[in-house]
């Protein structure tokens, strides 16, 4: 997770998550989900999602947010009466002597318990659609991963065409090549923000190096490739993490496809 500014809502409504990717990737991985012939999704419980399949993120997204994945935005505020009366909220005592920072600081401690920020609602409270619970942790701070994941598994359903062995091959080569045409772009350009990641491991490289090489009766290329890259120990292991990657987007497709996003785990 980077610092660069995110969008969490409209000050009405707000994202539980805080910002919009996590909510995002659901959506992308669900229409994954649909677009395998293998993965049955429980269409009932997306019901709510409308054509989620046939339209790009940005198109559902605007109409469907609040609805589907926001909550009320609440406001810390000073309570009067019963606190048990109103369970959404918190009566402090707050004594009228002592340093102005400390007492905030003190404050601030005990709002921090609650995950009360800022004005939205960071914990436990979620919309309509729900993460799984642990989300901050595992989830959150694999998003590269997950992207990672994803961005591999669109190009292995466009080849669905292929047998296993060409499927994978031709899968590997679009996301390496798109990967490094990422990268290119976001060098040229001009960042005052941090640059986004792009991950794209080196074992692709390595794969997808070997199969120029062999497509083109090469033995090894040299260069930007060490002289043990093309052991064929090494390929293997690069193609086994390749497939791994494969299967680990559509375990979270599945997951998804029922409901469950994302996977308890994302390794």
């Amino acid at each position: 997770m980077d610092d660069r500014q995110r969008w969490s809502g409209d000050g009405e409504f707000v994202l539980p998550a805080g910002f919009v990717e996590p909510y995002r990737l659901w959506f992308e991985y669900l229409k994954s989900a649909y677009a395998d012939g293998t993965i049955e999704v429980d269409k009932a419980h997306y019901a709510a999602w409308g054509d989620a399949a046939n339209l790009t993120f940005n198109q559902w997204w605007g109409k469907n947010w609040r609805t589907i994945f926001a909550v009320k935005a609440r406001k810390v505020s000073v309570v009067d009466g019963d606190a048990k009366s109103d369970p959404d909220s918190l009566l402090l005592r707050v004594p009228l002597s002592g340093s102005t920072d400390a007492l905030l600081k003190q404050v601030r401690s005990i709002l921090a318990k609650y995950e009360i920020v800022d004005g939205r609602i960071v914990g436990q409270e979620q919309g309509q659609f729900k993460l799984v619970e642990g989300y901050q942790k595992g989830f959150l701070n694999n998003l590269d991963r997950t992207r990672r994941y994803l961005r591999l598994y669109q190009f292995w359903l466009k080849h669905a065409d292929k047998d296993r062995m060409k499927r994978l091959d031709a899968a590997a080569r679009d996301f390496h090549n798109w990967g490094e045409k990422r990268r290119t772009k976001l060098a040229s350009q001009n960042w005052t923000k941090p640059r986004p990641y792009v991950d794209v491991p080196y074992f692709y490289k390595v794969y997808v190096g070997w199969l120029d090489a062999k497509r083109s009766g090469m033995q090894r290329q040299t260069g930007e490739f060490s002289q043990s890259d093309f052991e064929m120990g090494n390929v293997r292991d690069a193609r086994r993490m390749i497939t791994r990657d494969i299967t680990r987007a559509r375990k979270i497709a599945e997951f998804t496809g029922k409901g469950v996003f994302p996977q308890n785990s994302v390794r």
